[in-house]
């Protein structure tokens, strides 16, 4: 019986996969929907701001560097007025140390490719 809360609680939670590269975003939702969450994708910080601003988004997972709006710039966004959506970042190379992003308000910084295990932890320990 406690799994099918679990799984039922787990699939309350939507989760936002930001990134510019359609197969990482799709990897992604793809694990994370196997691990029993919801997703929304998009492919850029802009688009991934109206979904904040109009969805009931629990978490993201955000590349930084993008061409439809930088995930830094979402970053900062997110945590001036949506404080208690907690931002996951990945990131390849980029004009930011993993510092910088954490002083930023991120949760966690992962380098791609990253534990997609450690994540999920780290995820669903944010979320309880």
């Amino acid at each position: 019986m406690r799994l099918i809360n679990v799984s039922l609680e787990l699939m309350s939670k939507t989760i936002l996969v930001v990134d510019d590269e359609e197969d990482l975003r799709e990897l992604f939702s793809q694990v994370l929907e196997s691990a029993g969450y919801h997703t929304e994708i998009a492919a850029g910080g802009q688009e991934a701001y109206e979904f904040v601003q109009n969805k009931n988004i629990s978490a993201i997972l955000t590349d930084i560097r993008m061409p439809k709006g930088d995930g830094a710039e979402l970053l900062k966004k997110v945590k001036q007025n949506y404080s208690h959506i907690p931002v996951f970042v990945m990131s390849g190379y980029n004009d930011y140390s993993s510092q910088e992003l954490l002083n930023m308000g991120a949760e966690m910084v992962y380098s791609k490719p990253f534990n997609y295990d450690e994540f999920l932890q780290a995820l669903k320990q944010k979320l309880e």
